[in-house]
């Protein structure tokens, strides 16, 4: 079952970002994503160590073994699991994260930015985050909104057919390929894998779409 533990107490967010330096994992590309939703500087720790976070769980009495993100009122930081840190590092190096490990790391990455915005309600948070993630995949992770795909077309050409000693214009048809611009699938799907997610969340993320 899909878990995101939102709002902690600051004594759980500090005991987070008090494990080694070397837990948090950023980039400022993550910090500007995050801003852009959360309308203020804010840091994603992007943790790399397991161990370091599900022992803050641990703290606070709490499985944090499939939680995915976290963040507190009282912070400017919003907090992500390893799993999610790597997707995001991935996705933004351009390898092929596939597109339900890039929804579930995009989709926690601004859910968590929501709450940053003030949106404390698990519904309206996530209700909000949901078209974020095709923001945040064009904008700040590369993906491309539009691509070239080739497709078959009919055309017709007139060519010169010699008939005896005359020449004579005909009228042939032939397949040909073109190129249009069309919606990247990739983001298609990956929009539909957010919404997959959202789905199967528990019933408080869904209060309100």
């Amino acid at each position: 079952m899909r878990k995101i533990l939102i709002c902690i107490t600051i004594s759980a967010a500090l005991a987070l970002a008090g494990t080694a330096s070397a837990g948090d994992w950023p980039n400022s590309h993550f910090d500007t994503a995050a801003a852009a939703i959360s309308g203020h500087p804010t840091h994603v720790w992007c943790e790399s160590s397991w161990s370091d976070w599900v022992h803050v769980g641990d703290e606070i009495g709490d499985d944090w073994g499939n939680v995915f993100g976290v963040t507190a009122p009282d912070t400017t930081s919003v907090f992500v699991n390893p799993d999610v840190c790597f997707s995001l590092h991935l996705l933004l190096a351009g390898a092929d994260v596939g597109t339900v490990r890039a929804a579930q790391a995009l989709l926690t990455l601004a859910h968590e930015s929501e709450h940053q915005a003030g949106l404390w309600d698990e519904g309206q948070a996530e209700c909000a985050a949901l078209p974020k993630v095709e923001d945040l995949a064009v904008g700040y992770f590369g993906i491309q909104a539009m691509v070239m795909r080739p497709y078959t077309a009919i055309a017709k050409k007139k060519v010169g057919v010699r008939v005896g000693k005359h020449t004579v214009i005909r009228s042939v048809t032939m397949k040909v390929i073109k190129y249009r611009n069309v919606r990247n699938p990739w983001l298609t799907r990956l929009v539909g894998d957010a919404q997959a997610w959202h789905d199967s969340a528990p019933s408080q993320y869904r209060t309100y779409c």
